[in-house]
């Protein structure tokens, strides 16, 4: 290897520590939790608009007749309705609990 190759690699192995420096510096920076925590609230609300998105497909598709609910008198345990409980429902079912008591 010539001089002018070990120069030239020496510079850039001086640049990539820099960057890395750079890179360090900015995840410790405030500005880079706040863009993780929204990054985490983003994929939270895609979730919920899919969500959101299939319940109005079906509502239009029962509106223009292309599905039909079916109704089943069969009852369901209590453990089954509580396995398809949300952390929404849970949150106003210990509220309607405490305000019981």
């Amino acid at each position: 290897m010539c001089i002018r190759d070990r120069l030239v690699i020496e510079k850039m192995m001086r640049r990539i520590e820099e960057l890395d420096a750079i890179v360090r510096e900015f995840k410790t920076c405030e500005i880079y939790s706040q863009l993780v925590k929204l990054q985490a609230k983003n994929e939270e609300l895609r979730e919920s608009n899919m969500a959101l998105k299939s319940r109005m497909q079906l509502f239009v598709d029962l509106y223009e007749g292309k599905n039909t609910i079916s109704i089943s008198q069969t009852s369901v345990s209590y453990t089954h309705l509580r396995a398809h409980e949300t952390s929404l429902h849970l949150v106003c079912r210990l509220l309607l609990e405490k305000k019981k008591k």
